[in-house]
Parts: structure tokens; sequence; C-alpha cells
């Protein structure tokens, strides 16, 4: 099940999510920062979103990502599904990132989009059994303003790839800025 692009090594994934989680805080701070800085136009509206719900039979999925609006609508989005394996050697956890473009409705209480593009896919099925592959995002959320900053919602989504096409279900946060 391996090959794809070789064995990444330990100490280099490692890494990798370590600049990550950097990232991602660095993204979270600046968004709620500068929600009061910017004018409230419902056609600039951005929204970082995190969530976690069901798999595919039983996997649990965890998913972080950053909407942005100009002329159009964009989403980077990042998943982790984790197939739920006690007592087991195997780690079958498949990471996925991707680049879309969607349409979006929004008011003032309520918003949410539908976005495709492609993704880059890793998975780890064991320590040693690693592969790499490309696919197609498909992601749709809905959520419900609760202030002007913040919210909740549900996503729905799916990766159809060359490794393990996945599906479900997730309940969400959401932070907005203007």
């Amino acid at each position: 099940m391996g090959g794809g692009l070789g064995a990444m090594p330990l100490y280099a994934m490692t890494e990798i999510m370590k600049y990550t989680k950097i990232l991602f805080l660095s993204l979270f701070c600046f968004f709620n920062i500068s929600i009061f800085a910017q004018s409230k136009d419902l056609n600039k509206i951005d929204w970082f979103s995190f969530g976690a719900g069901t798999g595919v039979k039983d996997h649990l999925s965890i998913f972080l990502s950053y909407t942005f609006l100009d002329e159009n609508a964009y989403q980077i989005n990042i998943n982790s599904d984790v197939k739920l394996l006690l007592f087991s050697e195997s780690t079958n956890q498949l990471y996925s990132g991707s680049f879309s473009y969607g349409i979006t409705d929004i008011s003032k209480w309520f918003f949410g989009g539908a976005f495709i593009g492609p993704s880059i896919l890793y998975k780890d099925y064991s320590k040693s059994d690693k592969e790499f592959g490309v696919g197609v995002n498909l992601n749709a959320q809905y959520y419900f303003a609760c202030s002007d900053a913040i919210g909740f919602g549900m996503d729905m989504y799916g990766n159809l790839n060359t490794i393990e096409s996945i599906y479900g279900l997730r309940l969400s946060i959401f932070f907005k800025s203007y």
C-alpha cells in the first residue's frame, strides 16, 4: 500500500505539524484582532472555522478552514480523518489539504457556502507504511451567527481521491471577520 512519493521520516512529519500549529494559531489571532478593525461589508466577509464529527465507517473527522471573499469565494481547508482502532498497531490516518473555489449566500445572521477544489493527501497506515495522493475536495458549510464575531453550524464534506475516498458531517464553530 506504500509507494507514492516515498516514506516521509517521522521527524519531518513532527516538524511539519509543529509549524502548522504555529501558522494556524497566528491566523486565529490575526483574524480575531482584525474583526474589530474592518468595516462591515457583507461582500467582504471572511471566516475561520474548525470542528469535528463523523466520517466514513468508524472515522473521526477534524477540520480547520479559512474562507475569504473577494469578487469570488475561496477556501483553504485542512482535514484529518482518523480511524478509531483501539488496541491496534495500525494508525490508519488520512490527512488532506485543499484550496477550493465556491459560491456563498450571506445575510446578517445566516451564511454558508459550497466549495470544490483540488486536494493533496497523506495516508499513514502504520509506522512504516505511508502513501501520498491527489483528489477533489467538496465542502458545504452553513452557519448561524450568534454575534458579529462568532457562531456555530455544520460542515458537510467529501474527498474523492486516489487513496481512500471519504465523506462525513461535522459540527463546527466559526469566527468571522469583515
